[in-house]
Order: C-alpha cells, then structure tokens, then sequence
C-alpha cells in the first residue's frame, strides 16, 4: 500500500512541474526542486521584460524560461543556469545585427534550448561558448549569422539537435559550427543546410556524430581561412553529407577516424585528406572504415599520409574511386568498387630510398565490379622525386585475394532528429526532455 501512494506522489510531483511554465503566465518568479524559475514575457507581475534582466537576478543552479515573443537583445550568460525558451518556432531573438555575438556564454554547467537566434552580424556568432565547460546548446534554431555557434577554448561542451536551415535571404552563413582548441566535445544530431562550411574542427577527443549537411562547400574541415593547427583523437562517424564540393577536408589532423558516414553527390571530393604544407604537419594514425561514398566526381583522395587503413568502404558510381599520392604504410582492404569510371590509382616516390618497401599501397580482399578469378591488378606510377611533372613511370601492383561478391556495409544506426519537432520542451528535475 505504501508502494502505491508513492508511485502516486511521484506521479502528482511531475505533473505539477510540467504544467509550472503554463500557469506562470499569471505567477511571479518562485522555487522549485531545481533552484528559482524566473520568467520572461508573458502576463504575470514578476515576470521580466528581457532576458538579460532576468540572468542578471539569477544564481547557479536557477531556470530561465522564456515565453514566445521576439526579444532584440544580446545576452551574456554568467552563471551555471538553465536558459530555455517555450517554443523554437515562436521564441526569437534577434541579434539586430549589432557588431558582437548575441549570446555570449562564459558560465560553467549552462544549458540553452528552445529559441530561434538570427541576425548577427558580420565576423560574430550567433552564440559564443568561450572559455567554459559543461555547457549544452540543444534544439536551437539558428540562421543568418557568419558563424552559426563558436566553441573556443571549451571543454565537454555538446552541440546537440540544432538546426540551421536554409537563409531565405540572399545573405549565406559561413561556417554553421566552429570550434577552436576546444577538448572532449560533441556534435551530433545536428542538420545543416546552405552553409559555405558546415562543422569546422580545431581541438582534440572530439566526437562529429550523427549529423546532416547538405549544400555546403565544405562538410566537416579542420581549415577554413584560419591559422593551421594539428587536431587530433576525434571521430567522425554515421555523419550524412550530400551535394557538397568536399564532404570532408582535412589537413595535417591526426589520430582519428572517419566510419559508417554516407556521402553523396561531391563536386570536388567526397573524402580530401593530406598535408598541412604551412606547417608540414602530416596526417598519420588515420582509419576510414564502413563508409559509403557515391555519385561524387572522386570518392576519396588521399595525399602524403602515414599509418593510413581504408577498410570496408562502398566505392560507387564516382567519377574516380580512390587515389593516393604519396603515401605510406597504407592497406586497402575489404572495400567494394562498383561502376567508377576510373576504381583506383597510386602515385609513390623513388626517393628518398629509406621506407622504400611501405611506399606502395597493399591492396587485399577488395571487391572490383565482378568477381576476379586472378589477382587484380591495380596500375599506379612512381617518379623520381615527388615535384618530378615530367618523368613517371608506370607501376603495377596487385590485390592478391580479390572478393567475389560485394563487402557488405554496416546500416547506419544513427537518429537524426529534426529541431522543429522539438515545439515545446519543458525542464523537470532529472533534466529530460519531453514533448
């Protein structure tokens, strides 16, 4: 029997908090379990007009919930709060396109969700987490901005369920997601769409999950215009990215992999990756694995890498499959080359002669169009000396053991979850979101 009337306690606590938002239309700020709820908008006598006004009355720990209304204003977040706006579709803030970020987080452990962010200016961001951890920014809209969300010197920071969609103007954001020498952080379940670069890496044991990028120039980069750097331990995996010029771009990063992505329609290049040539920092420790990479004008192209493992990829209907210039200590193997004009080519170097046996790619078990009866053989060339444009020789090597029928790629298992969907999101004490 006691069981009984707690299961009903418990019921009754929840569904008082859940319906606290709807009747605080006509309440003052007041307490609960998670610290003070202080509002924003709507009819009671407590609530406050802005919400700057309301952070600047807040202590860690405490909520600030938002009603639908556009709020034109830039708001800097200082302490460890909850900032969540009632409905992304109709909670706007607008930036005015002033010359700062619109909202600028320094606080620990801060929260963000529920709002449309728009019109900030030139050279800024839309939201700026800057020199702090533990922070959260989920189902958010943002959109018209030079940069879309910046992470700079951050750590365990997540980026979570947003959407930056399509600019109905003729303004076009840059770059929708930028971090820069942050740690441990995340971006998942992210769709971005009509951005010139879509996530820009710069840091290190960083995890790019579950994304949708479409119609950018870049997808996933570690350079766009800004000063080299060497990243390293991150992961990019089951990530979506369709009708780009390079789906992903990386130069001189390091230690990581790229798994179970789906890559569709590049221009230029479906996977770019090589040598950072301002500060020669070579990519090394690289995995790409279970990759499905199609109608692109070259699947991957691979220049003066190290350590390099390829492995169970989907090559088909591209232009060109798979080149690598300059490489070393590369493996080919399992992967699946089907209806490429062009499947794969190699370029090695002569000298230096030290390493001279790692130079050549090792091609194994590899599946080329129809089955093979007899090792595959698989045409490169070698020069002297890497800048040597006029004397190449050709050069035959070959998969030993080629597949007779198709590698089969893992289905991706990734949720990619739209933030409109997201209409009303409500706090309750163990921090889940409902609809």
């Amino acid at each position: 029997m006691k069981t009984k009337w707690l299961a009903f306690g418990i019921i009754l606590l929840f569904v008082g908090v859940t319906i606290a938002p709807a009747t605080a239309q006509n309440t003052e700020k007041q307490s609960v379990s998670l610290g003070t709820w202080l509002y924003v908008g709507g009819s009671g006598p407590g609530n406050y007009t802005t919400i700057q006004d309301a952070i600047n009355n807040t202590t860690d720990g405490d909520t600030v919930y938002v009603f639908p209304g556009i709020y034109r204003e830039l708001i800097v977040i200082n302490n460890s709060i909850q900032l969540q706006g009632a409905d992304l579709l109709t909670t706007l803030i607008d930036g005015k396109n002033t010359s700062k970020d619109i909202i600028t987080c320094v606080g620990t452990n801060v929260h963000i969700s529920g709002f449309t962010i728009y019109n900030c200016s030139k050279s800024h961001s839309c939201v700026l987490i800057n020199h702090t951890k533990n922070c959260t920014l989920y189902g958010t809209r943002i959109h018209t901005g030079d940069y879309g969300v910046t992470v700079q010197n951050a750590q365990n920071i997540s980026i979570i369920n947003n959407t930056f969609p399509q600019n109905s103007s003729t303004k076009t954001g840059y770059i929708a997601i930028r971090l820069i020498q942050s740690i441990f952080c995340t971006i998942s379940q992210n769709n971005i769409c009509s951005w010139v670069g879509g996530i820009l890496l710069s840091g290190a044991h960083l995890q790019i999950t579950n994304n949708t990028i479409t119609d950018a120039h870049r997808g996933i980069t570690d350079l766009m215009n800004t000063l080299p750097g060497t990243n390293m331990y991150f992961i990019i995996d089951e990530n979506h990215l369709k009708d780009t010029t390079e789906a992903v771009f990386l130069l001189g990063s390091r230690d990581y992999s790229i798994t179970r992505n789906e890559i569709t329609n590049s221009t230029k290049c479906g996977l770019h990756i090589g040598e950072e040539v301002f500060s020669g920092t070579t990519p090394e420790n690289v995995t790409i694995k279970d990759n499905r990479i199609t109608d692109s004008a070259q699947a991957m192209g691979i220049w003066d890498s190290r350590n390099m493992s390829i492995q169970g990829n989907q090559i088909q209907r591209n232009a060109r499959g798979l080149l690598l210039y300059w490489c070393s200590s590369t493996s080919v193997t399992k992967n699946t080359f089907q209806d490429n004009e062009q499947t794969a080519s190699y370029r090695w170097v002569f000298f230096p002669f030290s390493g001279l046996e790692d130079k050549i790619p090792q091609f194994d078990k590899n599946y080329w169009d129809t089955p093979q009866e007899s090792p595959y053989p698989i045409i490169g060339r070698w020069t002297f000396f890497k800048l040597n444009f006029f004397f190449k020789f050709p050069w035959v090597t070959y998969d030993w053991h080629p597949a007779q029928e198709p590698n089969d790629v893992p289905v991706m298992t990734g949720k990619h979850l739209k933030s409109e969907s997201f209409t009303r999101v409500i706090i309750i004490p163990c921090l889940e979101f409902i609809r």
